[in-house]
């Protein structure tokens, strides 16, 4: 999966761009996808800025698919992640 593939995912199931980061930019309350070291480094980012659930995978495939999956779970509670 690549990235335009994933974006294309999150937006059918209504996936606010706000609540995610695929290149390591920097958002509140959002998940973060970023190239560490040549590992993709997931985590996420609480209201107070605290990263959580930090997961490392080899491939960025690995970490979109894993991003998605998290979404679609997500998405049987929807609430702030996705859009109105």
């Amino acid at each position: 999966m690549n990235e335009n593939e994933l974006i294309e995912e999150l937006e059918k199931l209504g996936v606010s761009n706000k609540s995610y980061s695929l290149n390591g930019e920097f958002k509140v309350d959002a998940y973060i996808i970023n190239k560490v070291y040549g590992k993709c480094e997931f985590y996420y980012i609480d209201e107070k800025g605290r990263k959580e659930d930090k997961r490392y995978f080899i491939s960025k495939n690995e970490a979109y698919k894993y991003l998605l999956d998290k979404f679609k779970f997500e998405s049987k509670y929807p609430g702030k992640l996705f859009s109105e």
